[in-house]
């Protein structure tokens, strides 16, 4: 579990600041920015409870916010793709037998 915490607290890290230190600053076609936060949520790892993964998915997409000013843009964005994960996810498993 405390490597699990640590991993995730390492790349959470590493994500903003490839985000606020690296894309920030490209601008694709005059409008938009690449946003990077689909990689931190879409890998992040399966075995957590849905609570924890909804609450560090907010703390990352809080974090993007306040970095770049975008009003709840990110949060809102990094809640939607997390708890849409966490439903296909248990959707798309089989039921393992006992």
């Amino acid at each position: 579990m405390a490597s699990t915490f640590l991993l995730v607290f390492k790349r959470f890290i590493f994500f903003i600041l490839l985000q606020v230190l690296i894309f920030n600053k490209f601008d694709l076609f005059g409008i938009y920015n690449p946003y990077i936060c689909l990689v931190f949520i879409l890998t992040f790892p399966v075995k957590t409870s849905k609570i924890s993964f909804m609450a560090v998915a907010f703390a990352f997409g809080f974090t993007l916010d306040l970095f770049s000013n975008s009003l709840g843009l990110n949060t809102t964005a990094c809640l939607t793709v997390a708890y849409l994960r966490s439903v296909s996810y248990t959707h798309l498993t089989l039921p393992t037998k006992a």
